[in-house]
């Protein structure tokens, strides 16, 4: 793709994030925030978890670029590779996602990713 274009997919998905971000904000009648804000604080851990489990997908982009990886893993070259190393490559793509997504965000951090 063009340089240009992915620069304005990306304003794009910001803008819907920002849109997405700002109507949740607005909306006190959401059950799922409400139950997540009702939990007591002794669980801040989980709740901080549980927020950036369902803000993952507010943009498609997050997604878009994990499909561009997997497209990335299994090219021509690699067209051969059992489907445990494939899905052993993509785990440690997304391993390599969350873990930048959880150092940069804050939230609970540990050093090795089980998933």
């Amino acid at each position: 793709m063009d340089s240009k274009v992915i620069e304005t997919r990306k304003k794009l998905e910001l803008i819907e994030a920002e849109r997405l971000t700002s109507n949740i904000s607005k909306n006190t009648s959401n059950e799922i925030l409400e139950t997540w804000n009702s939990i007591p604080d002794a669980f801040n851990c989980l709740k901080k978890l549980a927020y950036a489990i369902l803000t993952i997908f507010s943009s498609t982009y997050a997604c878009e670029s994990l499909f561009s990886e997997i497209n990335n893993i299994k090219d021509s070259l690699r067209n051969r590779l059992t489907n445990d190393s494939n899905s052993a490559c993509i785990l440690l793509k997304l391993c390599e996602f969350l873990r930048g997504l959880f150092v940069n965000s804050g939230h609970c951090v540990r050093k090795n990713y089980k998933l």
